[in-house]
Order: structure tokens, then C-alpha cells, then sequence
């Protein structure tokens, strides 16, 4: 037997068996692969359908947040305007109130003059009774 039938032979007996084993793991891993491949295609399938649904419900949750935004806006505007006339309020009864004080202030002035007048009458008559008790003690004595 030549070199060549030795290898041949060999190659036959120790690596086509390795060779054709190889294969049937490849084969295997092949179908694993494939059946990887499956188990990934449909877990994107639900993934993209999460996503699809979340996508709805965010969009349902934007337009609800859009419709109480007008609402939100139209209600400040409203308080904005009650706001103003409360103020237009305020600022009526702060002037009624200063007048009310200068009215007030101004009898209080005319108090105060007729109280110093009626104190300036008071030592008047206070000043002509003594001058009286005087004159009497002089004609009594």
C-alpha cells in the first residue's frame, strides 16, 4: 500500500468520521440557529406590538393634555379677569377709604380748634372769676 492509499485511509478511518460528526453539530447549531432566529422574530413581533399600543396611549394621554391645557389657559385667563376686577374693586374702596380719612381728618382738625377755643374761653372765664372773687373781697372789706 502506497503513501497515498496510507493516507487516504487514514484521512477515511480518523477525519471523514470528525468531518461528518462536524456536520451533524453544524446541522444542529443550524437548526438552533433557526429556531433562535424564530423565538427573536417573535418576541419583536410582541415587542413592536407593546410599543405600538404605549404609542396609542401616549398619543391618548397628549391629547388629553392638550384638551386641559386650553382648559387650564381659558381658566387663568378667567381668574386673570376676576383678578382685575378685584383689583378695580380694591383700588375703588382704598380711595373711598382715603377720603373717608381726610373728611374725618378735617373734623378732627375742626375739634381740635374748637377745643382750643373752648379752652381759651374757659381761662377766660376762669381769669374773670378770680378777678371777680377779688373784687368782691374788696368791697366786702
Amino acid at each position: 500500500m502506497g503513501v497515498y492509499d496510507q493516507i487516504k485511509t487514514a484521512f477515511q478511518d480518523i477525519v471523514a468520521p470528525e468531518i461528518k460528526a462536524l456536520q451533524g453539530e453544524i446541522r444542529a447549531l443550524g437548526g438552533e440557529i433557526h429556531r433562535l432566529d424564530q423565538k427573536v422574530d417573535g418576541t419583536k413581533g410582541e415587542l413592536l406590538a407593546q410599543i405600538h399600543c404605549l404609542d396609542q396611549k401616549i398619543e391618548g394621554t397628549n391629547q388629553k393634555l392638550e384638551s386641559n391645557k386650553g382648559e387650564l389657559i381659558a381658566e387663568i385667563h378667567r381668574l386673570d379677569h376676576t383678578l382685575e376686577g378685584t383689583n378695580q374693586k380694591l383700588e375703588s374702596v382704598r380711595n373711598e377709604l382715603i377720603a373717608e380719612i381726610r373728611r374725618v381728618d378735617t373734623r378732627i382738625d375742626g375739634v381740635d380748634r374748637w377745643m382750643d377755643n373752648l379752652d381759651h374761653t374757659i381761662r377766660s372765664v376762669m381769669d374773670i372769676r378770680e378777678r371777680l372773687i377779688a373784687l368782691e373781697a374788696k368791697f366786702r372789706a
